[in-house]
């Protein structure tokens, strides 16, 4: 999917490239989001890993969400999507111990 931040189009993917992303720029050990600044984050980390020419920086994304707070709506569909295609697929929640057979 793309979302159109400040007149420019970026591809906004939930992809390995994000999460690796997400967890360099937060420190943490795996993928959680434990706040709103770690959700915004991922959510960021989902532009600037799959657009190879990302000029937008941090607080570029923040100010334009602040501008317009669709964005984020965007971005979370996104992740939504993604979410609920995992679970229909069965795979396992993060700390519940099961796998998928």
């Amino acid at each position: 999917m793309t979302v159109t931040i400040n007149g420019k189009e970026y591809v906004a993917k939930y992809s390995l490239r994000a999460l690796f992303l997400y967890e360099r720029m937060t420190g943490h050990n795996g993928f959680e989001t434990n706040c709103t600044e770690d959700s915004f984050r991922f959510m960021y980390a989902m532009i600037a890993a799959n657009n190879k020419d990302c000029d937008l920086d941090w607080d570029g994304f923040i100010d334009a969400v602040e501008a317009n707070p669709s964005i984020a709506t965007e971005l979370t569909a996104i992740i939504n999507e993604e979410v609920s295609k995992m679970a229909a697929l069965g795979q396992p929640k993060k700390g519940d111990g099961s796998k998928k057979k």
